[in-house]
């Protein structure tokens, strides 16, 4: 009977220090640098009101740099079924809790500004993915990206 208390005790010991630093495990940090890489992105959602509402999709790719500026963005933007194809270049800011804002720079295919975005954005799985939502009123577009590898 000691020999199965003893052994039982063990095994309960050794499972605890096991699992004990998995429980205890502090939270995801993010940073600039810890976010930074280029990321491939898709966009959804609708323009709810207003002279330019409609569906809208799209995929790209964007760098976001260790200092808080993000490049090299270019995007295939489909909204209310008018293709376009757009670069973009912006500015983010990240928070200890993965979260952050971006603002970007859209340009139509001649450099010209076509529109400046706000988005709240959500950085998960060891800061390779991002989730984004438009912050507009009459707007309901998210983003879903991946860090390129």
């Amino acid at each position: 009977m000691k020999r199965q208390t003893a052994s039982a005790t063990l095994t309960f010991t050794v499972a605890s220090l096991l699992v004990a630093p998995a429980l205890l495990a502090a939270p995801e940090k993010c940073s600039l640098q810890s976010v930074a890489g280029t990321y491939a992105y898709t966009i959804s959602g609708n323009v709810l009101a207003g002279p330019v509402a409609g569906p809208t999709a799209g995929a790209g790719i964007l760098t976001l740099n260790q200092d808080g500026t993000m490049s090299d963005g270019s995007q295939t933007r489909s909204f209310n079924g008018s293709i376009a194809d757009e670069t973009t270049d912006g500015t983010y800011s990240v928070n200890d809790n993965c979260t952050g804002e971006a603002s970007i720079n859209v340009y139509d295919s001649n450099g010209n500004l076509l529109r400046t975005s706000l988005l709240h954005l959500v950085w998960d799985d060891g800061s390779s993915e991002v989730r984004a939502v438009f912050r507009a009123p009459f707007t309901a577009i998210n983003v879903t990206g991946r860090k390129r590898k």
